[in-house]
């Protein structure tokens, strides 16, 4: 595998990241900025706490279906 694409994926892996994470805040800043920016933020905070648990368990669960598939072939 070349450096270059290595560093790319990273690149594009982070740049993925910053986009969501973007939207995300302005998506609750825009349906909670009315209720105030203390709700916005407790929610623009804890949500995501609470959706690590599960996306890691799914990220888990796609990781060996994956394997088994790919060793199966």
């Amino acid at each position: 595998m070349n450096t270059f694409e290595v560093i790319g994926r990273k690149v594009s892996a982070a740049v993925f990241v910053l986009i969501s994470a973007g939207v995300y805040t302005s998506a609750v800043w825009f349906f909670f900025g009315d209720s105030g920016w203390q709700v916005a933020l407790a929610l623009a905070l804890t949500l995501p706490i609470v959706l690590l648990p599960v996306a890691l368990v799914w990220y888990i669960n796609i990781g060996g279906i994956y394997s088994a598939i790919r060793h199966k072939c």
